[in-house]
């Protein structure tokens, strides 16, 4: 099926949660490929434990499958005694029968296997290999041409079906697998005037995944198709007894269905036959029944097949899912397949992981599940592929969100409806919290599945008793059930196990056996945040852990607030172990709060808390709190850009102050920030955001700036923090726009829709970072003021302490802004909203001759020490602006396009951060020849002031800028809140002009100071904070 190219969101459709599994019966799988588990690297251990890593994996999700590909491309991936080993494992034995090794882990586990088998789709020639040695089987067009790339060989040879049914049953005779899935059981898509050559000839798209391109191809040049063969030329017409060709290409692949369904059922009839069936059946353009002549509604219906597990990837909702199933019609399954669906047999639904990856829609996967169990003909799922869980690292997740708990298949009564001989089941108690389980078979001449089974209640109940293991064996087996006292349970456990065959016919339950009462302990508090005695912002909010899941329910009335305040909502947990309380409005300041949870508020099973944590419960729980004193001083600049005096001010570039605190936006007006240029006021545009609870105010001009031009941007002191205090005095930046020209801009991706931006972790070249905390996705919350549509993207990451190296390319896959094209004579421009975090960006590009791109080559390291949006670029015929990777450091080729976004730490780098991406261009810039502002020679700068020290925050050392007009004594000195002289930084005669003095604080404590600059009548102050 696979010619590869390649939290918690919750669906209103589907009232908000993920619709639970019935009656614990459900298909859980993914499509697990060769390269996925197949190595020429690394002993034979190292290749066992790699397929150990994947079963474990689908343990970890409570999935109860893997549909394991053992032929691909006319090659194996078995030891076979008719065709060569495939060329992941270098076309060589790798010294132990994976698949043998795959069954039996699997079983172990208690998964069962599905050997994936790429049926006529066999492009490689490697010797032995079908192609090679009968190249007059492989398919020719309406001249008689054979195929020469992506080689497939014909159903309509009776060799061809005789000799794939003797390898079929080869695997089926000689291992214990449990299904056997037939893939590419279709005739071949391609064409003589495009047989989409390729590099490699087992990837691609996926099966039933087609460029547009591509679909016109096949419409208009059906003529060339490759559907004929030696035997059947189309120069002889239909074959003989039938009507149309279509006909006959439908019958050839249907007889070879058929043929081994009978095959496989008169050896082992519980070995489930399965197709990979494409996503359409019958309607639009590409489709199985009348594109590549894959009859699947009619198998399904006969019983030539046992399951269609379909590769459903044209959608990625749940409603797309729905219609796809059975809302659509006619442009749906469900009118095409109700005969087999009567009959008992399995339809499993197959989403497209990869897709859902590559287009940032990973989150729907919770409403696509919900959307498919709430069709009670479907029986499951079959996620393509395993390469995409792992690299999502989806595992957890998966079983947090969608799949919570165990479960079984259901029964193959179609096949044969049996009850099977009920185990027995034994109980040791080893103490009040620890009790040993035993199931033993009472039929020991067969491997059968066991089913271990807890009840709460009498009622045993296979269809809805939570499942505590799968066994495969004859063998008895024990479970170790081990208490802690945090259990949500404080009764009897009953426990049972059932035997199930291998059509998974299961028996009736076993004997039961009975735990004693179990303890409980009462729920307490864990940890807080703010801590006992904490002291706090009045804009704070309360977070409590607790050892055992609460009833949320009980806090109305059991949590009490002295001075009262009122909560406004409350976040919890999926586990109910941990709350979050926003208050409904601020804290009171300088004010002490308790807050006590008492004896009403309870656990999920009616405990109440034990407040002091002495083990026993009704006693409350206390926490005391202050808020901080009444904020009288009003917000001052951190950061910001540009800094006064700056002179090489980019005309395209943005403007960012950062605050010490949050400012109030209705604050934000034309009448408090004013930008003029060269004296007169000009237009401009705002945007305010929040990031770690400070303002980030990003101005852009309303006119393109000029070289030259002399800018100033003032902040008026009227601007007030939450509390309403405004600034100590205006903030007032001089700077000058640089020459530059800017001509034939290009944008590559503005990011206000979707392209092929893969996850962070999609690259073989990342290293070093932790899957849950990284991530590239989408916002509508920051943005470049003035941008239509208003998005922009974001890189959210986390570093692994672990490991040593530590890189992300933030690979561009494809799509428009892949294949626009630049050459050197360019500059690269991406605006980029920094994070402060110390991390380095750099831009990656390919480099070739437009058609081919043999070459990488990177910019030097950008470390983002800012906070805001700041324009950064590569000037491509800069020879000294390029880095260092795979490439040879030289952009020597015509052409180049956009590889990856890259980034990486550094000492003293933040551990994990948030950057933002935003109007991604090339561009011709130039050095002006002229300015926008003519100025007299030996002029002098306007005005006299300080600049924000930069860095602030600071430690231990700052820069101090400032400027002067007139010449005189200058003095610059450096005072405490309370008023007292700190250090004295300039006493002396200065020229008019821009200075700067370093401040070095390493004597100091943290917190805020004064810096004041006198000359004459003239006195300017700021504030700067000293964080040790």
């Amino acid at each position: 099926m696979k010619q590869i190219v390649f939290i918690f969101i919750l669906s209103l459709l589907f009232n908000g949660l993920v619709k639970g599994q019935t009656k614990n019966r459900e298909f859980r799988s993914t499509w697990v490929i060769t390269w996925e588990y197949a190595t020429t690297s690394g002993s034979v251990e190292e290749k066992k434990a790699r397929i150990r890593t994947i079963l474990d994996n689908h343990v970890a999700a409570n999935m109860t499958s893997v549909i394991w590909q053992v032929r691909q491309a006319g090659t194996v991936y078995y030891p076979s005694s008719y065709e060569p080993w495939g060329s992941y494992f270098g076309n060589t034995n790798p010294g132990f029968d994976p698949l043998a090794y795959a069954i039996e882990e699997s079983h172990k586990r208690g998964l069962d296997l599905h050997a994936w088998f790429n049926v006529f789709a066999c492009a490689s020639t490697f010797p032995g290999s079908p192609a090679q040695n009968h190249p007059e089987w492989v398919c020719r067009d309406n001249t008689g041409a054979p195929m020469t790339s992506n080689k497939a060989l014909s159903p309509g040879i009776p060799e061809v079906r005789t000799y794939l049914n003797a390898i079929a049953m080869e695997i089926v005779r000689k291992y214990d697998i449990d299904g056997f899935h037939l893939d590419y059981i279709r005739w071949n898509e391609y064409s003589s005037s495009k047989n989409n050559e390729s590099n490699n000839p087992y990837e691609g798209l996926v099966d039933g995944m087609f460029t547009d391109e591509e679909l016109i191809e096949k419409t208009e040049n059906s003529a060339g198709r490759y559907l004929y063969d030696y035997q059947h030329p189309y120069s002889a017409g239909v074959p003989t007894g039938f009507s149309s060709w279509e006909e006959w290409w439908r019958w050839s692949v249907t007889e070879f269905v058929k043929t081994l369904q009978d095959s496989i059922k008169s050896v082992k009839p519980h070995v489930r036959l399965s197709i990979a069936a494409l996503g359409k059946y019958n309607w639009t353009t590409w489709c199985g029944y009348h594109t590549v002549y894959q009859d699947a509604a009619l198998w399904f219906n006969q019983g030539y097949i046992d399951q269609i597990a379909g590769m459903h990837y044209h959608w990625t909702t749940g409603s797309g899912f729905l219609g796809m199933l059975t809302t659509a019609c006619p442009n749906c399954w469900s009118q095409y397949i109700q005969p087999g669906i009567a009959a008992g047999r399995f339809y499993t639904v197959g989403p497209p992981s990869y897709i859902l990856k590559d287009d940032n829609l990973w989150g729907n996967h919770p409403q696509i599940v919900s959307a498919i169990r709430s069709v009670p003909w479907t029986d499951g799922f079959q996620f393509f592929s395993y390469g995409t869980w792992r690299d999502m690292n989806y595992w957890q997740e998966a079983a947090n969100i969608m799949f919570k708990e165990k479960v079984k298949q259901r029964a193959m009564k179609f096949i044969l409806d049996t009850i099977p001989e009920s185990p027995i089941t034994t109980i040791l108690k080893l103490d009040s919290l620890r009790y040993k389980v035993t199931v033993s078979p009472t039929d020991t001449a067969l491997n059968q599945w066991y089913i271990l089974y807890r009840s709460e209640d009498d009622v045993l109940n296979p269809d809805n008793d939570k499942i505590l293991t799968i066994k495969f064996g004859k063998q008895s087996f024990t479970v170790d059930e081990y208490f802690d006292g945090w259990q949500n349970f404080a009764g009897r456990y009953r426990y049972f196990a059932t035997r199930c065959d291998r059509y998974w016919n299961e028996s009736n339950p076993s004997n039961a056996v009975i735990t004693d009462p179990l303890p409980a302990i009462p729920p307490k508090v864990l940890s807080t945040q703010p801590g006992e005695s904490d002291t706090i912002s009045v804009i704070s909010k309360l977070s409590l852990v607790f050892s055992k899941s609460m009833d949320a329910t009980s806090f109305a009335g059991g949590m009490h607030i002295d001075p009262p305040m009122q909560v406004g909502n409350s976040a919890w947990s999926s586990d109910k172990k941990s709350v979050t309380f926003t208050f409904a409005h601020q804290l009171l300041p300088d004010t002490m709060y308790t807050v006590t949870l008492d004896s009403l508020t309870k656990d999920l099973i009616g405990i109440s808390i034990d407040g002091n944590g002495d083990g026993i419960s009704g006693d409350p729980f206390i926490l005391n709190f202050h808020t901080e004193g009444a904020d009288n001083s009003g917000p001052m600049v951190l950061q910001g850009y540009p800094i006064t005096g700056m002179n090489e001010f980019d005309p395209e570039d943005l403007i960012s102050i950062v605050f010490d605190e949050q400012i109030q936006p209705s604050d934000i007006s034309y009448n408090t920030v004013i930008l003029s240029r060269n004296g007169n006021v000009t237009g401009r545009l705002t945007m305010l955001n929040t990031v770690d609870e400070r303002s980030v105010l990003t101005i852009k001009p309303g006119v393109t700036l000029a070289g030259g031009d002399n800018c100033q941007l003032t902040i008026k002191k009227e601007v007030r923090d939450l509390y309403g205090n405004m600034m100590l005095q205006d903030h007032v930046v001089n700077f000058k726009v640089a020459n530059y020209n800017y001509t034939n801009r290009t944008m590559i991706d503005d990011f206000s829709i979707k392209q092929y931006w893969m996850h962070p972790g999609y690259s073989g070249s990342t290293r070093g970072i932790l899957i849950s905390g990284t991530t590239f996705d989408y916002s509508d919350t920051f943005y470049i003021p003035g941008t239509t549509p208003a998005k922009s993207a974001y890189l959210k990451y986390l570093w692994d302490p672990n490991q040593s190296v530590r890189l992300i390319r933030e690979y561009l896959s494809g799509g428009t802004a892949q294949a626009t094209m630049f050459d050197t004579s360019k500059t690269l421009q991406v605006y980029i909203f920094g994070d402060g975090s110390n991390s380095r960006f750099r831009f990656a590009v390919d480099e070739g001759d437009g058609t081919s791109w043999p070459n990488h080559e990177v910019s030097s390291w950008i470390t983002i020490d800012w906070t805001g949006w700041r324009l950064v670029e590569w000037r491509l015929n800069d020879p000294n602006s390029v880095g260092s990777w795979i490439g040879n450091g030289v952009l020597d080729f015509p052409q180049y396009r956009t590889d990856s976004f890259q980034l990486t730490d550094t000492t003293g780098s933040a551990p994990n951060g948030l950057i933002y991406f935003d109007n991604y261009s090339y561009v011709t810039k130039t050095v002006s020849t002229s300015t926008g502002v003519k100025e007299p020679e030996n002029s002098l700068p306007e005005g006299f002031g300080l600049a924000q020290n930069y860095p602030n925050p600071f430690n231990p050392t700052t820069i101090i800028s400032y400027r002067i007009a007139d010449a005189g004594e200058i003095n610059l000195k450096v005072f405490d809140l309370l008023g007292n002289e700190i250090e004295v930084l300039v006493n002396e005669f200065k020229s008019p002009g821009d200075y700067s003095v370093s401040f070095d604080a390493s004597l100091l404590s943290s917190g805020i100071y004064i810096y004041r600059l006198i000359s004459g009548d003239k006195t300017d102050s700021r504030k700067m904070l000293l964080i040790r």
